[in-house]
């Protein structure tokens, strides 16, 4: 009766209270929304380190050769490349060189059609189509490279059966292809590709006998399935506009200065700027995860740091408004012990709230993220659980402040007041 019959603080400060507490939920959901994706890129990040791309990256250097606007010819773009994977062969620490048409890990890539030799199924009237991007699994398609002798030894790329270009695979001699294993899978359901004869263009041709099968690797991007490929000789098949790579002996970053330099003295007229590291090209692929990364980490801690002010102040005010009520509780014989957990259930029921409101919205977020995450769910336990363990024990902390001046009120003083 005594409490129910003491002066109230007023509607004002019983509708501000439950503003309060109503703006504390919404700020730990938001901490909550923000918190999953930052740790998915985070997770993301440390599965990414963990592929494997199949070539060894750790000790390979690139180099683009664009010399479409220098007007060569044919014959002279074939010298060009072919002196300079001579001369980069010679630096010192270089183990070999070699050229691609498609930089690999940069997203780039090219689709042929494929018609192999033999087999009924397909129409008279089918066109078979090519262009840039990457197929996954039609079977009238494949995703195509040309390279230069020495590319796959480069890369450090196995050779499983068969043999790798060399430099008799020029024109004029038998036209030649080497696929992937995820090829030999997908298009020859029997296992063996050695010797069967694939036509890039339909019936048209030419028709190019494979004479190698190598392992996977990376085509376009990391974290990509294992995608089917086919690689064509540049001898047979002359493109401009290369990528020159270099196998590192020593410290892969020591060679870009003395490999500039051989391309300069060269051909004065090439830029020779983007020449790297393969550990910095697959840096800068994961370039957009670890921005959001770095990002939704700042803003969800941010928003963390605001719920856990929100708690307490919200604590604060609430003690203030029960200052009597804790006093004649105590000088009933509440135990402080009993005063401290009720304040701290107070807290932590607004945060629970908050957290289940938060997961929820996080996981129907998250799934706008999966095409930025590699090898990790959108709906990963391990980061919903670790995000809501951090809430929580950011919270507590917040809740025991209060709770322990609350444990702390003297109850003649508290009666007092009045």
């Amino acid at each position: 009766p005594a409490l129910k019959e003491a002066p109230s603080e007023g509607n004002d400060g019983g509708r501000r209270y439950d503003v309060q507490k109503l703006l504390v939920v919404g700020e730990v959901a938001l901490a909550v929304l923000l918190l999953i994706p930052a740790g998915l890129f985070v997770r993301s990040l440390q599965a990414a380190h963990a592929i494997d791309p199949g070539f060894d990256a750790e000790k390979l250097v690139s180099a683009p050769l664009d010399i479409n606007l220098l007007r060569y010819t044919n014959e002279q773009g074939r010298e060009f490349y072919r002196t300079i994977v001579e001369r980069a062969e010679r630096l010192p620490g270089v183990e070999s060189a070699a050229i691609a048409r498609l930089a690999i890990m940069t997203g780039d890539g090219r689709v042929m059609g494929l018609m192999v030799e033999g087999r009924p199924e397909y129409p008279d009237e089918f066109v078979f189509g090519q262009g840039a991007g990457v197929v996954t699994s039609d079977p009238t398609r494949i995703n195509a490279n040309v390279v230069g002798p020495g590319f796959f030894r480069t890369l450090g790329i196995p050779l499983v059966s068969g043999r790798d270009f060399d430099a008799h695979d020029v024109e004029g001699r038998p036209p030649v292809a080497i696929i992937n294993e995820t090829a030999v899978r997908m298009h020859f359901k029997g296992g063996n590709a050695l010797g069967a004869r694939v036509s890039f263009n339909a019936r048209q041709g030419p028709w190019r006998e494979i004479v190698g099968v190598v392992g996977d690797s990376t085509y376009a991007e990391l974290g990509e399935a294992s995608l089917p490929v086919a690689y064509l000789p540049v001898g047979q098949h002359h493109e401009s506009g290369m990528t020159l790579y270099v196998r590192a002996s020593v410290p892969p970053a020591s060679l870009i200065a003395s490999l500039r330099r051989e391309i300069q003295e060269l051909e004065p007229n090439l830029p020779v700027a983007g020449i790297e590291t393969m550990t910095k090209t697959i840096g800068k692929s994961l370039y957009a995860a670890r921005m959001g990364a770095w990002l939704l980490a700042g803003f969800g801690g941010l928003a963390l740091l605001l719920a856990a002010i929100g708690i307490y102040g919200v604590l604060s005010f609430s003690i203030a408004r029960r200052t009597r009520e804790m006093g004649i509780r105590l000088a009933l014989g509440a135990a402080a012990r009993q005063v401290f957990l009720s304040v701290v259930r107070d807290g932590m029921t607004l945060v629970g709230v908050g957290v289940v409101v938060g997961l929820i919205s996080g996981f129907v977020a998250a799934r706008s993220l999966a095409g930025f995450l590699y090898g990790v769910p959108t709906s990963d336990p391990a980061t919903f659980a670790g995000t809501a363990t951090i809430l929580i024990a950011v919270a507590l902390v917040a809740c025991i402040v209060p709770a322990r001046r609350a444990m702390r009120v003297n109850p003649i003083t508290a009666l007092r007041s009045d």
